[in-house]
């Protein structure tokens, strides 16, 4: 089945140079009747069902996916405004779930002896996709996946493509300003082949739609037009994208003004400056001097701080955060096409 992913556009470059996408847990979901879609209106049965919930939420995340993507409400609520992505995958007809929308809460059969909710295996699967009637407008499928201790990073979790998550589209939303032949060339050696189309606003009813104009394919950036000495690889951006991103998640943006980024980049210091303002929060080792990934990433910052120039606070949306800056000239960097592939 072909289902939809909608994320803001810093997150689906992330997902979409290192081909993986983040595992949601049922904590951290803007529903807080996740798990916890039955009637309860007995005080002392209410532990039962939080317990469980916390159970599930130790050993299984999930991915939500939508089986359409035209509806305006996603990509306000998903995509930051219309200013993000929208993936589409491929994915089995049986790993899929689809969510049940109620109108009321669900009835507990309870048991006679302990006088506790009988939470079955049959009803806890059905609390799993129960969501209020409202949120039907989501038409939201539902990909279970269990919890690998061994590949958790920073307390995440991520899933990587495959046969059974098959990235076949790439849609670029209404406000989205990435351009689209960088994410074509980013997904240009995928197999199965992506298509990467942009969308826009319907004109004669509410809806969003692909805007057969904008998604006309035209040839791919040469890299010689960039004029760089040395690229970094494209999963190494993704890579302090990441970190970048989490610190700016973990309230260190402020730390690092917008001054700081700049000098660093026109002396060449960015990594020794960053590890100086912000010790142990990003893992810099990648572009250590001597490296050969450093000088190239510094290049590739430096071009597409060049591009932003005058336009940063926009593209950024404060006036403070240097991350958040620097953020907005890795996602530059990544759709402009200032990288190349490692060698093999």
């Amino acid at each position: 089945m072909r289902v939809y992913y909608l994320t803001g556009p810093q997150h689906a470059l992330n997902n979409l140079a290192l081909r993986r996408i983040k595992v949601a847990r049922f904590e951290d979901l803007n529903d807080p009747f996740e798990l916890l879609g039955a009637d309860l209106g007995v005080k002392g049965h209410r532990a039962a069902l939080r317990a469980t919930k916390r159970q599930i939420n130790e050993n299984r995340g999930l991915i939500c996916f939508s089986k359409a993507w035209s509806n305006p409400l996603l990509w306000g609520h998903y995509a930051e405004k219309h200013t993000g992505i929208c993936m589409g995958f491929d994915v089995p007809d049986d790993l899929l779930a689809p969510v049940i929308y109620a109108k009321r809460l669900r009835k507990i059969p309870v048991d006679p002896k302990t006088n506790q909710p009988r939470l079955t295996e049959a009803i806890v699967n059905k609390l799993l996709r129960t969501k209020f009637f409202d949120w039907k407008y989501e038409k939201e499928m539902r990909l279970f996946v269990g919890l690998d201790r061994e590949t958790v990073e920073s307390g995440m979790y991520f899933c990587s493509y495959s046969d059974d998550l098959a990235l076949r589209e790439v849609i670029l939303g209404p406000r989205c300003e990435l351009r689209i032949e960088g994410i074509r060339d980013i997904v240009a050696d995928f197999d199965p082949s992506v298509e990467v189309l942009k969308a826009r606003l319907a004109f004669t009813r509410f809806d969003v739609l692909v805007d057969r104009s904008a998604s006309r394919i035209t040839r791919p950036p040469r890299w010689g037009e960039h004029g760089m000495k040395k690229k970094p690889w494209l999963s190494s951006l993704a890579l302090l994208g990441f970190y970048v991103n989490g610190a700016i998640e973990g309230g260190h943006g402020e730390k690092v003004s917008f001054e700081d980024i700049y000098k660093g980049l026109r002396n060449g210091t960015l990594v020794e400056d960053l590890d100086k303002k912000l010790p142990g929060v990003l893992d810099l080792s990648l572009f250590r001097p001597g490296h050969d990934q450093r000088e190239g990433l510094l290049e590739a910052l430096g071009m597409a701080a060049d591009g932003l120039h005058g336009r940063e606070r926009r593209k950024v949306g404060i006036q403070r955060s240097g991350l958040s800056l620097l953020m907005a000239f890795i996602l530059e960097a990544m759709q402009a096409g200032y990288w190349a592939k490692p060698r093999r």
